[in-house]
C-alpha cells in the first residue's frame, strides 16, 4: 500500500491501482517528460485528476464543503483506492492489494478516528447500499458502483452515500441539517 499526501487529503494506493495509473500512451507520456514532467509527477498528476473525476466533481456542492469543513476540523480526510469485490456467501467486502485480500472494514477500523473523513474508492457489486461499512466517529464516503482507477478511471454509476455514524446519511437534502449538527 502507497500513501501520497496531497495537502489535507492521504491517499492509499494499492499496488495494482499504481500499475493502472501508469498504464498511459507512450506518445502523452513523452509530451509530458518534453513538458519536464518526472515520471513521479506524471503519476501524482493522474491520480490528482482521478481524484477529482472519481470524488469531488461527484458530489452535491453543499455535500462537499461539509465534508471540506468536517476534515479540516477533524484530522484530514483519508481515501482509499484500491480494485475490490464481495464474498458471495458472505457479503464481506475486500480489497485487493498485492497478494493481499483485506477486508474494507478492517481499513476503515484502523483510519476511524485517525481522519475526519473516509473515501472508499474500490469497487463493489451494489451490495454496499445494503451492507455499508460502520464507523464510530468519522465521516464515510462510499461510492456505489463500479470505480476505474488509472488509466481507465470514473465511475459506472454516479453517487455517493455519505454516513457520519451517529447523524446519518447525508445528501443534498440533509444538508443544512447536518452542517448544523456536525459543524
Amino acid at each position: 500500500m502507497q500513501r501520497e499526501v496531497l495537502d489535507n487529503i492521504t491517499i492509499f494506493l494499492s499496488q495494482q491501482v499504481i500499475d493502472d495509473y501508469k498504464k498511459i500512451d507512450p506518445e502523452i507520456i513523452q509530451d509530458l517528460k518534453d513538458m519536464g514532467m518526472t515520471d513521479d509527477e506524471i503519476l501524482q498528476d493522474r491520480i490528482e485528476t482521478a481524484i477529482r473525476s472519481m470524488f469531488h466533481e461527484r458530489l452535491d456542492i453543499g455535500v462537499l464543503s461539509l465534508l471540506e469543513s468536517y476534515q479540516e476540523s477533524r484530522g484530514g480526510m483519508a481515501i482509499l483506492n484500491a480494485h475490490g469485490h464481495r464474498d458471495p456467501h458472505t457479503n464481506e467486502w475486500f480489497f485487493a492489494d498485492g497478494d493481499q485480500e483485506i477486508p474494507v472494514q478492517t481499513w476503515v477500523n484502523e483510519m476511524d478516528g485517525k481522519f475526519g473523513v473516509l473515501v472508499l474508492l474500490v469497487c463493489d457489486d451494489h451490495a454496499v447500499e445494503v451492507y455499508p461499512p460502520t464507523t464510530h466517529t468519522s465521516i464515510i464516503a462510499v461510492g456505489d458502483g463500479i470505480v476505474r482507477s488509472g488509466y481507465l478511471f470514473g465511475f459506472d454509476l454516479h453517487n455517493f452515500q455519505v454516513i457520519h455514524p451517529t447523524y446519518g446519511e447525508i445528501d443534498g437534502y440533509t444538508i443544512d441539517d447536518a452542517r448544523s449538527v456536525l459543524l
